[in-house]
């Protein structure tokens, strides 16, 4: 029997070349995963790891990056893995997630309107 890992709430890492993500995992039908910083290299590890802790506690899942700066290439590729398990991934209009994910057409993508945050052009 595998035991599942209870998700943080709330959690912030800081990597050495000053990237920083924090995510949490609000309740709802279906559950938001919120994450916020920058997706890259030196944080991929803590993205990971918040998406699989959440799809093993849900089935569903909404993603929310609307407070997400900047997004690698390694995190769509995270996006991708779990894609089954989404129900949409929400980003800001006019944000380099938002063009990143339109450049993939990835298929749950869904435009706020109204929410501009960091990493806006």
């Amino acid at each position: 029997m595998q035991t599942i890992p209870t998700p943080r709430t709330a959690d912030r890492t800081a990597a050495a070349d000053g990237s920083e993500l924090a995510w949490s995992l609000s309740p709802g039908r279906p559950p938001r995963l919120v994450v916020t910083g920058e997706i890259d290299l030196a944080t991929l590890h803590e993205f990971d790891h918040a998406m699989t802790v959440s799809v093993a506690r849900h089935r569903r899942l909404i993603v929310d990056l609307t407070g997400v700066e900047f997004l690698a290439s390694s995190g769509i590729r995270t996006l991708y893995a779990h894609l089954s398990h989404l129900v949409a991934v929400l980003v800001s209009p006019d944000n380099v997630v938002a063009r990143a994910l339109s450049t993939v057409a990835f298929p749950c993508l869904v435009v706020v309107p109204g929410t501009r945050r960091a990493g806006t052009v």
